[in-house]
């Protein structure tokens, strides 16, 4: 068993509040705003290439990325007064870039069962919230996920000699 493996995982939270009060006739306002950007990126990768391997048994080149991003943000605006305005925004995103690759290349294999796989199964989750209040409230609040990843499992310009083959790559 050959194997790499990649289990990154990045979690952030962003909290902002802002309070503004008056008891005279003038105008009161709160409002402030908070953003998270989070992004892993990342290459796993598992190859024999170049070699003559003669196995007395099975034979399993194993590439996985279990990568994960979680991005939250909360933002309260809160305005007190006879003439009160509230504003805020919350922002968030996560971003996944990952490549899983596994790889025979220029080689002879002899071998029981063998396996070649790649496997990539990323998450990446986005909150945001806001609350304003006041005699006048406005408020933005964007989420976004966004998840690019690569898999490849093959076998190139090689000789198996072998009970059987399986080369796979998921997502």
């Amino acid at each position: 068993l050959i194997t790499a493996s990649e289990t990154a995982s990045l979690t952030s939270r962003a909290i902002r509040a802002s309070f503004a009060a008056s008891t005279d006739i003038g105008v009161t306002v709160a409002g402030g705003g908070a953003a998270v950007t989070n992004t892993v990126s990342s290459s796993t990768g598992v190859w024999i290439s170049g070699s003559t391997l003669d196995v007395n048994g099975a034979l399993t080149l194993s590439a996985h990325d279990v990568t994960s991003v979680v991005s939250t943000v909360d933002a309260i605006s809160l305005a007190a007064g006879i003439f009160s305005l509230a504003a805020g925004g919350a922002s968030a995103q996560s971003n996944v870039n990952s490549g899983v690759s596994a790889e025979i290349s220029g080689s002879s294999i002899t071998a029981g069962a063998v396996a070649v796989e790649a496997v990539a199964t990323p998450k990446a989750r986005s909150e945001a919230k806001g609350v304003n209040a006041g005699t006048a409230a406005v408020g933005v609040s964007v989420a976004k996920a966004k998840v690019d990843t690569h898999v490849s499992a093959e076998t190139s310009a090689t000789t198996f000699n072998v009970d059987s083959l399986r080369v796979a790559a998921s997502q």
